[in-house]
């Protein structure tokens, strides 16, 4: 499980924050950018991994991280379509999770968990519940960005979020998911009034000078929004 939940959030680093608007434009450019994204994802498995680097079969596993992640991307782009785009966006992560779970089936999966001395980052690293909270806001946050987008493609109206609008629902949906990491559940009853009265003056003050769309104050965003956050937090709220 340790080597598992580092190479997942290497996975999820490396395609959503580290995969900017500049990587995002080359890789839909062709093999090249594709290339170059599976290749930060590789690196980002590499740094996560780094007490195994020792170990060949260490190598091999992240090399064929990055082939698989390659090929997917790269039959994403040239197959997918906005009509189909959020079964192709969810069958893509669920894809890239599989492969990412084969190391279950490999000899690291009974490797001993690393021992450093005492540090902060040390401490970070070697800590799962960290590791997890991390992967759990990077899919309410970033994930939840692009699913959104990719539900208003296939389903309702295509999607133009300005750069405002897609970090207000980051932020907002972080918000969500950090009051389940901190066990306040039962201030949602309070938080959650707060949260709507927050988006809507946001809207009614900020409306023309940040050219924020009508449906940004709708009660269908909110509820995209608040779903996506609250489906995130189901490993907090179980166990």
């Amino acid at each position: 499980m340790f080597i598992y939940l580092r190479l997942l959030l290497a996975h999820f680093i490396g395609d959503f924050p580290l995969q900017t608007n500049y990587i995002f434009k080359i890789k839909l450019k062709g093999i090249r950018g594709v290339a170059i994204h599976a290749l930060i994802v590789f690196l980002a498995g590499l740094f996560l991994s780094w007490p195994y680097l020792n170990l060949l079969f260490t190598w091999a596993f992240l090399f064929f991280i990055f082939i698989t992640h390659f090929i997917q991307d790269a039959m994403k782009i040239k197959y997918s379509t906005a009509k189909s785009s959020f079964w192709t966006y969810l069958l893509d992560q669920m894809s890239h999770v599989g492969i990412i779970s084969l190391v279950f089936f490999t000899s690291l999966v009974d490797v001993p968990d690393p021992v450093f001395t005492p540090n902060i980052f040390a401490q970070l690293y070697l800590n799962n519940n960290f590791i997890i909270y991390c992967i759990l806001m990077i899919v309410a946050t970033y994930n939840g960005y692009f699913l959104i987008r990719c539900f208003h493609d296939t389903f309702l109206d295509r999607a133009n979020y300005n750069s405002v609008e897609k970090w207000y629902g980051m932020i907002e949906r972080a918000t969500i998911v950090l009051m389940f990491i901190f066990k306040r559940s039962s201030l949602f009853l309070v938080i959650a009034p707060a949260l709507i009265t927050l988006r809507l003056s946001f809207y009614y003050f900020f409306k023309n000078k940040l050219t924020l769309q009508n449906d940004f104050a709708s009660l269908r965003e909110i509820l995209l929004s608040w779903s996506v956050a609250m489906i995130s937090s189901l490993p907090l709220m179980l166990f």
